[in-house]
């Protein structure tokens, strides 16, 4: 099958399932004023490859840890010629990618564009005009104190990379670790409605495995009581099949529905328990054990 006939299949496949996950990309002469008010930190510009420099902007330089930061990763073509970028397929992705960094550890980000056009053709950016990329939600790790941010595109001229920002990470409130995983947990909104079902998000740090497989906490909804309080919410995740795999020192994140508390209005403290017995998957065996995550403030109001 020639390189037409796959694109056309893939097109045609994600028609069919509709929209995918990918970066909004826009060409133009200048960064739009908006992108510049609104992501503050300004990287500097890359020396020029093959025609092409880069920069990033970064909404803040200051962050937590599993937190999100919006960021735009801009392309300048400073040659007086066209620029071809990347042919087929989903800019800037097919083989064109951008790598997030920081510090040591490689990222990612997830773009605040969800649905994205398929490119079929040939794509250039010509002489004098920027590629603006984003803007995305880079995923900030589980590694506190100060970190060079800085992407790297792998384009078909050759490899841009983004002069590094200093981004300064503080610590996040965790539970205490237990069998080489610890757990912490945010929630969207810090009210709730009695008796209404709300979500809160788990972020599993693995700290100590290898590799990590770690069962969706929430294969049917956790149980939910309350004592002096305190509302614990625990997860007893039963099928393998359902489980997340990373390696050591990489976060998984999880969203965790929640029935609503049958309790007085009033303000709380809450915390999620896992409680996971020994599984296994065709590729290896499951986390198991009890671990609890940090405790939040909630207020639960009646409608």
């Amino acid at each position: 099958m020639n390189k037409h006939s796959r694109c056309f299949w893939l097109l045609a496949f994600l028609a069919a399932v509709g929209c995918n996950r990918q970066v909004s990309v826009s060409t133009t002469r200048l960064i739009p004023q908006e992108t510049l008010e609104r992501l503050k930190v300004h990287g500097a510009w890359s020396e020029p490859v093959n025609g092409l420099r880069c920069c990033i902007l970064l909404k803040s330089d200051t962050v937590t840890e599993t937190d999100r930061l919006e960021a735009v990763f801009v392309i300048s073509n400073v040659a007086d010629k066209p620029v071809k970028l990347y042919e087929w397929g989903f800019p800037p992705f097919s083989g064109d990618s951008v790598h997030w960094r920081i510090g040591e550890q490689f990222t990612w980000a997830t773009s605040r564009n969800i649905c994205a056009t398929a490119y079929g053709g040939k794509a250039r950016l010509q002489a004098g005009h920027l590629m603006v990329m984003g803007p995305v939600d880079v995923v900030i790790p589980a590694t506190p104190g100060t970190h060079n941010l800085g992407p790297l595109y792998s384009a078909r001229t050759g490899n841009l990379a983004a002069p590094p920002v200093p981004l300064h990470i503080t610590a996040a409130e965790w539970g205490e670790p237990a069998n080489g995983v610890r757990v912490r947990i945010a929630a969207r909104t810090p009210k709730v409605f009695v008796g209404e079902a709300f979500n809160l998000t788990a972020f599993v740090h693995n700290m100590e495995h290898s590799v990590l497989r770690f069962r969706y906490p929430c294969s049917y909804l956790p149980e939910v009581t309350a004592d002096s309080g305190l509302i614990t919410v625990t997860c007893r995740p039963r099928d393998p099949s359902g489980s997340g795999e990373c390696s050591r020192g990489i976060v998984l994140e999880y969203e965790v529905p929640v029935k609503g508390p049958s309790v007085e209005p009033g303000d709380y403290k809450l915390r999620v328990v896992i409680e996971a017995a020994p599984a296994s998957t065709p590729r290896g065996e499951c986390w198991h054990g009890r671990v609890a995550s940090n405790v939040i403030p909630i207020r639960v109001v009646s409608r």
